[in-house]
């Protein structure tokens, strides 16, 4: 969390907002989903592990921990902790 100073009044505010957009969040989170939708959990989804290009093109990587996945769909608990992290509404 971080300190914002917003009209003259101090904003408690996460850093995640202060550096991402909804639709990059949202982004980041569907690529995860359809990472499942092949098969596969991720097994170590953190902001470390996601790249975000300057033209808002977001990829998931580091791998070597995923394994094969048949995943139930929103209520997934890798998809639900990414929604958690990203800072998302849940579904």
């Amino acid at each position: 969390m971080s300190w914002l100073w917003i009209n003259g009044e101090v904003m408690h505010v996460s850093f995640i907002y202060l550096v991402l957009t909804f639709t990059i969040r949202e982004a980041a989170y569907q690529c995860l989903v359809l990472i499942h939708q092949a098969g596969v959990n991720h097994c170590d989804f953190n902001l470390n592990n996601i790249l975000f290009f300057s033209g808002g093109g977001v990829r998931v990587i580091d791998f070597s921990e995923a394994v094969e996945h048949d995943c139930p769909g929103p209520d997934c608990y890798e998809l639900c902790w990414a929604r958690d992290i990203l800072e998302l509404p849940p579904n």
